[in-house]
């Protein structure tokens, strides 16, 4: 324990030269605003952004059962999916079980709790901030090793060279809101953590790969900024959203002392809590949902130079008519996915289906009649049109 804790002194205190390299003037150079009116939005649907829906229906594994997911990754002939209760699935892309990965428990090649895990390399890598380590797994879900870590719950990004943490606002780790952590142990620091902010740890897709392009992307929450690091991991922008008057600012958040007063308040001044998700479609532009209260969340694209190119209030699946919002949840390997379940959309299919012509999500439905009163995952992969990338 005590060299663990001298190593994350050591680490810490680089943090302070390190990050202080770049001028003011540098900083501010890199800071860009993102100004929105949710209120103005319309009520463009699927056929207006997306093209070329696909459906999977993940089939269940008998033993394991996806209770809700969380992060989603496409690879080549796989996706994973990470769940609340610390697994990750595996499946092919007709939606049959292959592995799941799920070594519960602490010892070596085991899990206590997953805070991220991304596929690089032909490998999927997981942090686990209970036990402090990283494990190393091949794209079947097949053990290979371990690697100790000396932090805690973070989002994490392994570059050739490094890694980049957000340890979810922790004050005890130092001034600022993301880490690099060079080789040789060096740190550098980004984006001042501030006075207001608290420790939270929220849902989202953590660090990402910019869509054709060696950049890497990151969704902070509370504060609604989007930052934009290069391939050596060094912050190159960061963007500013201003939500107007669906925002409030981490000094009034902070006078609250129970997370339950913090929401309370949120909800009865139509405060967004944070970004619901969050993540890059191309080298331009951006994706995020963020719920301000009524029946829909808001669906956004922006722009890195400010311009809102897609802003709707009620994205729903027009093409089947359905009512129910299946919102977008991650963009992987070139696609938009969203999920809900079997059950959840064919009852509103039913209720509410009036196209006059086969659907992709109909022949869905005919082909798995045993599976259509079941909470069993749907996938849907979609492409976004062309002029909104």
């Amino acid at each position: 324990m005590k060299v663990e804790i001298k190593l994350i002194c050591l680490l810490l205190s680089t943090v302070c030269f390190t990050a202080c390299e770049k001028s003011k003037e540098d900083l501010e150079g890199m800071t860009s605003n993102f100004d929105i009116d949710l209120n103005k939005a319309n009520n463009a649907g699927y056929s207006t952004l997306f093209e070329n829906n696909e459906y999977i229906l993940l089939k269940p594994n008998k033993n394991q059962y996806i209770v809700s997911p969380e992060k989603i990754i496409k690879h080549e002939d796989k996706i994973y999916i990470s769940t609340r209760d610390y697994n990750i699935f595996i499946y092919n892309l007709k939606g049959e079980f292959l592995n799941v990965i799920d070594f519960t428990g602490e010892g070596p090649g085991e899990i206590r709790k997953i805070d991220d895990f991304h596929v690089v390399k032909n490998q999927v890598i997981i942090k686990d901030g209970y036990l402090k380590k990283y494990l190393f797994f091949d794209l079947n879900g097949a053990f290979i090793r371990e690697e100790k870590d000396i932090f805690s719950t973070s989002n994490f990004y392994i570059g050739d060279d490094f890694k980049l943490l957000y340890p979810h606002n922790d004050p005890e780790l130092g001034d600022f809101r993301i880490f690099k952590i060079n080789e040789d142990n060096s740190v550098k620091g980004f984006l001042d953590l501030g006075e207001y902010l608290k420790p939270s740890v929220y849902l989202h897709d953590g660090f990402q790969n910019v869509p054709n392009s060696d950049e890497i992307f990151f969704g902070l929450p509370i504060t609604f900024e989007v930052a934009y690091f290069s391939k050596n991991g060094t912050l190159t922008q960061n963007i500013k959203l201003d939500l107007g008057e669906n925002q409030t600012s981490p000094q009034e958040r902070a006078k609250f002392s129970s997370m339950q007063e913090e929401y309370q308040f949120l909800s009865l001044n139509n405060y967004i809590d944070s970004f619901a998700r969050v993540f890059p479609i191309s080298t331009k532009n951006f994706m995020f949902v963020v719920n301000k209260g009524g029946n829909y969340p808001n669906v956004v694209i922006g722009s890195r130079d400010g311009m809102v190119v897609f802003n709707s209030e009620a994205f729903l699946d027009d093409v089947n008519n359905l009512k129910k919002a299946t919102v977008p949840w991650t963009f992987s390997e070139g696609k938009v996915i969203s999920w809900n379940r079997m059950n959840v959309l064919y009852d509103d299919y039913k209720t509410n289906y009036s196209a006059d012509k086969n659907t992709k999500l109909e022949l869905l439905f005919n082909e798995n009649p045993d599976y259509l009163d079941q909470e069993d995952i749907v996938l849907m992969l979609s492409d976004i049109k062309s002029e909104f990338l």
